[in-house]
């Protein structure tokens, strides 16, 4: 009802008991859309919908050959007709939240290279991106903005 009829989405966190909250917050918003997404797909998951896990996201995990845009290869599916959007790691204690972003940054450009990514992170971490990426747009927010 909501997502176009041929898009999937696929959302997760690092951490257990936000990806929880993200799925119930989900299900709340698009009732018999939002779904737990598990390793193997079953025929109770919406489609289109919104799969939720928990997930590492510095390793793959079966959002290509779910989205149908699968990982670099031999099969030429490269991340192709894939949005890739997310709130990169950052917050309090900014070291180590800038190296996991930068990982979680790699990770993409390395398994979904023609994937278009909308990447909300540090300043830092496009600094430290720009072997991989080609920018499109930066902005800036100062305290102010938020």
């Amino acid at each position: 009802k909501y997502c176009v009829s041929t898009w999937q989405i696929f959302a997760g966190d690092v951490n257990p008991t936000m990806s929880k909250r993200s799925l119930a917050n989900l299900m709340a918003a698009f009732p018999g859309q939002a779904y737990e997404l598990l390793d193997e797909p079953s025929i109770s998951d919406p489609s289109p919908g919104i799969g939720v896990r928990q997930w590492d996201a510095t390793k793959l995990w079966p959002i290509p050959a779910r989205g149908h845009a699968g990982a670099g290869g031999a099969d030429g599916k490269d991340g192709e007709g894939l949005l890739v959007a997310s709130n990169l790691p950052w917050g309090k204690s900014l070291d180590t939240q800038v190296e996991a972003a930068t990982l979680v940054a790699k990770c993409l450009a390395q398994t979904l290279p023609s994937a278009t990514l909308c990447l909300i992170a540090p300043e830092e971490v496009g600094r430290n991106c720009s072997e991989w990426f080609h920018l499109l747009h930066s902005v800036i927010l100062t305290p102010a903005d938020m």
